[in-house]
């Protein structure tokens, strides 16, 4: 369920600082190999976790402040207090869908506490359209991460289980 991109998956035995992420959303983790995302397999757009949404809203996982939403695309870039950064996509190929039916509920560069609803979406319509509510969440500051774990839910709560934990 993790693309590691080369970090490990297991606690290693030393780190200076561990970082649990809530999940942003709700839904179901997704198995990396079910997901048809090239640049996520490779590990390209850094190491993750994907959950099939079962919401229709991004959540903010931690106090932060929103760096990028693309208006034609299905995607947020997220940077917490402490400097870590999320990539957050919704679909496996959203960007064809130029930002239709996307709701921005925040603007670019605006800080907001955690659980501040982010971005929604329609995960009905994106069926209809044969297209997956896949929600890809990777960590794009991968420098001096030592490891990322994911817990064994197969079921998340947004704002209430965690996502993946880092340890730095």
């Amino acid at each position: 369920m993790i693309v590691t991109a080369s970090i490990p998956s297991s606690k290693p035995e030393q780190f200076r600082h561990e970082i649990t992420v809530l999940s942003p959303v709700s839904g179901s983790v997704v198995p990396r190999s079910n997901v048809n995302a090239p640049l996520f397999h490779s590990g390209s757009l850094g190491p993750g976790v994907c959950v099939m949404a079962q919401s229709n809203r991004i959540l903010a996982p931690f106090p932060g402040k929103v760096v990028a939403m693309p208006e034609i695309g299905y995607e947020l870039h997220f940077r917490a207090q402490n400097g870590l950064k999320l990539r957050i996509q919704v679909g496996e190929s959203s960007p064809q869908l130029m930002g239709e039916r996307w709701q921005r509920l925040v603007q670019p560069d605006t800080n907001v506490p955690p659980g501040t609803p982010l971005a929604g979406f329609d995960p009905l319509w994106l069926n209809q359209h044969q297209l997956s509510p896949v929600c890809i969440i990777t960590v794009t500051n991968r420098r001096g991460i030592k490891a990322l774990t994911s817990p064994n839910h197969t079921r998340l709560r947004a704002m209430e289980d965690p996502l993946f934990t880092l340890y730095l």
